[in-house]
């Protein structure tokens, strides 16, 4: 055998006992049904509920583990929200800057609580702490926060999605 041959036959089987990794495929694992019961708002933060509670569906949606139901009875998982901790300060990016050049800072603390269908707690009171920046499109005008809402809840749904996946069943 020649060394092209032989560098050949080391490379199938380097490919052959890699590390085996496979993508989820959701119609080959039985889905688990959720249901998004109650985001409750202890904080000042003002419409987050309904933005978060689409992006959490949309980030769900989008990652094929659990299938949405909109009824409890058909749940096998339920989902329990809470809003705490709203801050909204002025955030400077240089020590020259003047408040004209000020932007916005808002960060949000979300209780994050998963029960199966027989009410036990699998998360109980797992916090995720998200944030989100906002600067003035110009010197003259009012900074909107909206755009960083909708931003500060895509990131709180992104995080509350990836710890219903890696939670250990």
């Amino acid at each position: 055998m020649n060394s092209g041959s032989i560098l050949l036959l080391l490379t199938y089987f380097i490919f052959l006992s890699s590390c085996r990794y496979s993508h989820y495929n959701p119609q080959n694992n039985q889905q688990k049904a959720i249901f998004i019961d109650r985001i409750e708002n202890l904080s000042f933060a003002p419409q987050v509920g309904s933005l978060l509670r689409n992006k959490i569906r949309e980030h769900i949606i989008k990652r094929a583990r659990y299938k949405l139901v909109s009824q409890i009875q058909k749940s096998d998982l339920v989902i329990k929200l809470t809003f705490k901790n709203y801050q909204k300060t002025p955030e400077f990016y240089s020590p020259r800057d003047t408040i004209l050049a000020s932007g916005v800072s808002l960060n949000l603390e979300v209780v994050l609580n998963l029960f199966n269908k027989d009410g036990d707690t699998l998360i109980r009171d797992y916090v995720i702490k998200e944030g989100s920046s906002l600067l003035r499109q110009n010197s003259q005008g009012i900074p909107s926060d909206r755009q960083t809402l909708v931003s500060l809840s895509d990131a709180c749904a992104k995080s509350i999605s990836i710890q219903l996946e890696n939670y250990s069943w």
